[in-house]
This record gives C-alpha cells, sequence and structure tokens, in this order.
C-alpha cells in the first residue's frame, strides 16, 4: 500500500520475566548472570523478530506499546513463575526487546494493570523515556495526523463470562451514546484495547473495534486453569494502516501459540 498517510504498530502484554512470556534468547544483566529462554520463549522470540521485520518492511512510522510491557513481582503468588523479580532487570530486557522495533520511529506507551505496574513508579513512563518516546498515561485521544482520524487507546477492558466480543461491543455502544448526547467534542473512528491476551476486530459502520493479542504463553494460574479454552492467548500484534483516502486498514499478525506450562505429557 505505497500511498498511506500513516502506518502505526501496536502490541501490548508483553509481560518481560514472566516464565512464559517475551524474552531473548539469552541475556546477561548487570552483575553479569546470565539467563536463557526455555522452548517457548525461543519461539516467541523468533516471532518478535518476524514482527520486527514485519514493521521494516511496512515502513512503520510509530510504535504503541498498550501496557503491561513487564510481568512485575507477581506478588499474590510471592514471586512464582517468574524469571527474576527485580523490576530493574525486567525493565532491561524490555528496553533491548523494544528497541528491536521502535528503532527511530515515534513511541508511546500507556499504563497497563495495576497488578503489572510497580507500586512505587511508573515503569511505562520510564520505558518511554529511555526510548526518546512519550507516556500517554491511562487512556489516550489521538488525532492520527495527517489524516483526521481518531484512536482511542487504553489497556483496560471489563469483563464478559462468555463471549469476549461483547466487551468491545459494549465499549463501543457506550462510545457512540456519548457522541450522540455531544458529550465528546470528537468522533472516534478506532478503539483499542489489551489486557485479554486475544485477537479481535470488529469494523463497524463508522468504528474499528481492536482487541490486541499478546506475547506471553499460557501460564498454570487458578484462573487460566478455571478457564482453560477460553484463555488460550493469540500471539502477535497489530499494524494500523490509514492509507490517502483515510480508509482504515488493521492487519493483524498472528502466530502459532507455543506450549510450555500445559504441554503434552506421556504418562
Amino acid at each position: 500500500m505505497k500511498n498511506s498517510l500513516r502506518r502505526i504498530a501496536l502490541i501490548a502484554d508483553m509481560h518481560v520475566g514472566s516464565k512464559y512470556a517475551l524474552f531473548p534468547d539469552e541475556y546477561e544483566d548487570r552483575e553479569g548472570n546470565v539467563y536463557k529462554g526455555n522452548r517457548g520463549q525461543r519461539q516467541l522470540y523468533e516471532y518478535w523478530q518476524a514482527f520486527a521485520k514485519k514493521c521494516d518492511e511496512l515502513k512503520v512510522d510509530t510504535v504503541f506499546a498498550d501496557g503491561d510491557i513487564l510481568h512485575g513481582t507477581n506478588r499474590k503468588e510471592f514471586g512464582r513463575n517468574l524469571m527474576f523479580s527485580d523490576l530493574e532487570v525486567q525493565k532491561d530486557v524490555a528496553e533491548l526487546l523494544l528497541r528491536q522495533i521502535v528503532k527511530d520511529r515515534r513511541f508511546y506507551t500507556l499504563t497497563g494493570s495495576g497488578y503489572h505496574e510497580s507500586l512505587d513508579s511508573r515503569v511505562h513512563k520510564e520505558l518511554a523515556h529511555r526510548l526518546g518516546g512519550k507516556f500517554l498515561g491511562m487512556m489516550a485521544n489521538s488525532r492520527l495526523k495527517p489524516s483526521k482520524r481518531i484512536m482511542n487507546i487504553a489497556h483496560g477492558v471489563g469483563g464478559a463470562a462468555i463471549y469476549t466480543t461483547q466487551i468491545l461491543n459494549r465499549e463501543s455502544d457506550f462510545i457512540l451514546q456519548a457522541e450522540g448526547l455531544d458529550q465528546l467534542p470528537f468522533h472516534i473512528d478506532i478503539m483499542v484495547r489489551a489486557h485479554l491476551h486475544r485477537f479481535i476486530h470488529i469494523h463497524l459502520e463508522k468504528l474499528h473495534l481492536i482487541q490486541l493479542p499478546c506475547w506471553s504463553m499460557w501460564e498454570p494460574n487458578k484462573i487460566y486453569v478455571k478457564y482453560y479454552g477460553k484463555k488460550m492467548p493469540n500471539i502477535g500484534g497489530v499494524i494500523l494502516i490509514i492509507d490517502d483516502q483515510d480508509r482504515i486498514h488493521v492487519w493483524h499478525f498472528t502466530y502459532p501459540l507455543p506450549h510450555i506450562a500445559d504441554y503434552l505429557r506421556e504418562v
């Protein structure tokens, strides 16, 4: 698509620090300790490199990281399922990974879920500054100039017992209602959410709803075990293209899911 106004990469839920999430093949921290990824993490890293290459091929100009870049301290489970609980190490690894996609592009981060944030600092803000980008807080309405399109982006969403698409449809109804009551001074064309680790794209007449995939495998915790099939994640990212006719194109790049905690055993 040669005549495009904007090409924007959307990524979320990297969960760096988890044994089940994105990690480079090998990493040496500042004290000389060496960490190596497991089989599934090596596969995720190959996908990450493939997505970075796709960003180059499509000449992406901007990157949004929509929360939960780090896994955090996993305090409810006392650090179980972490490679390391040190947030400084997690931030260093995340910076290394993000640089492979951010490069010299415009870069923005948003706050993730409270559980994966630090209680004492704003980790997404620090990562934005390290990479020469900007921190947008919990939510942002962004005009994607020179186009006239406006994107509303935030990490968190509500819940739905069965149908995940219900969450996006519900929120879109509220947005359209607010617009109809003149409670918003602009029309939102694109709504982006993360957190659920699933890719969904719903194209309504005047609104694109995008649920972003993640960079984390299935992990053994109470919620994921309770809803085993429902909690199978989608791995990958999205590239949003706005062409010279101001049309919106949502291109998703998803990859096969590695299985580490739930691999098939012979018994």
